[in-house]
């Protein structure tokens, strides 16, 4: 590795105090620092246009506290901020604020966060809105009162496609979207956390986000049981051991799917979830809980196992 030059110097000055030097392994530019007492490294290409670029970006990142390291950036490490607190937008904020809880509520809970972010983030980056609301720190009883207004005239496709039909959010959606920003700024404000001043006040309040609508407790069962009784006649082998166990029982899809052999318990008739390998195989609240199956499952859950046997721990 050997020194070398980018922007006219090997060496570049934050406005925050933070020194950095270009060095070249190869045919590959490096940018080297210390950032909050550790020393860190970031590549930024063999080309020096594309490596003057990059160089640019980090040093403006660097300059509002929203720099990461790659090791911290991939691994979703979580620490203390010892700088000032960084100027993110509201994307940025999104970014980190579901890179956390991939880590630790799981890929499919942070898709779910993904999902109801996305139209606040369009409502976000409307153009006379990124000029009333530059950063996350910049959000106000305004911003949550005009995107819940916003948010009832989005469309999206329901399979999420470009090409889908576009219909409306659901006002159950909408609270859930709202709930989800709450909990985003709450998570940013936490001193903990430190993604947003001290002494913030989060504007998004339960005034704000209102109830979910309650559902008509006379409603007709989409699938009652006569159809369903007729749908499972007509079933194969595969397709009983597959899907009657969703149709009988009231757990979720995944819940299904992250069934080990040891949680079928034939002797008390229940099956187990959440309390065989409880790190990996948790369910969406992280709660371990019993699901008593009728005799006539049985059979069902006896072949769904067929000569398997449950891996010792």
């Amino acid at each position: 590795m050997v020194k070398s030059d980018l922007l006219g110097g090997h060496t570049h000055a934050t406005a925050r105090g933070k020194n950095v030097q270009v060095w070249k392994r190869g045919e590959v530019y490096l940018v080297r620092g210390r950032l909050e007492g550790r020393q860190f490294g970031d590549s930024l290409g063999s080309d020096p246009a594309s490596a003057t670029v990059q160089l640019r970006r980090i040093l403006a990142e660097l300059d509002e506290g929203t720099y990461r390291p790659p090791s911290e950036a991939c691994n979703g490490q979580i620490a203390l901020s010892r700088g000032p607190v960084p100027r993110f937008t509201f994307r940025q904020l999104a970014a980190e604020f579901l890179a956390v809880k991939r880590k630790q509520v799981g890929s499919q809970t942070a898709g779910d966060y993904r999902v109801r972010l996305m139209p606040l983030l369009a409502f976000a980056e409307r153009p006379e809105n990124k000029r009333r609301w530059p950063l996350a720190a910049s959000i106000d009883a305004d911003f949550a009162t005009e995107a819940k207004a916003y948010l009832f005239s989005h469309r999206t496709s329901a399979n999420g496609r470009p090409g889908g039909v576009s219909r409306p959010l659901s006002a159950r959606q909408i609270v859930n979207v709202l709930q989800t920003l709450r909990t985003m700024l709450a998570w940013a404000m936490s001193p903990a956390n430190g993604r947003l001043p001290s002494g913030w006040v989060n504007p998004v309040v339960r005034g704000t986000i209102g109830s979910v609508p309650s559902k008509d407790p006379h409603r007709r069962d989409p699938l009652p049981l006569g159809e369903r009784i007729r749908i499972v006649q007509m079933m194969d082998a595969w397709q009983l051991c597959t899907l009657l166990p969703s149709m009988i029982l009231p757990m979720r899809p995944d819940e299904a799917a992250g069934l080990l052999i040891e949680d079928a318990d034939f002797e008390h008739g229940e099956l187990l979830f959440g309390a065989n390998w409880p790190e990996v195989n948790f369910t969406k609240k992280k709660v371990a809980f019993r699901l008593p199956f009728p005799d006539e499952m049985r059979p069902i859950l006896r072949a769904c196992i067929g000569a398997a046997r449950a891996v010792p721990c």
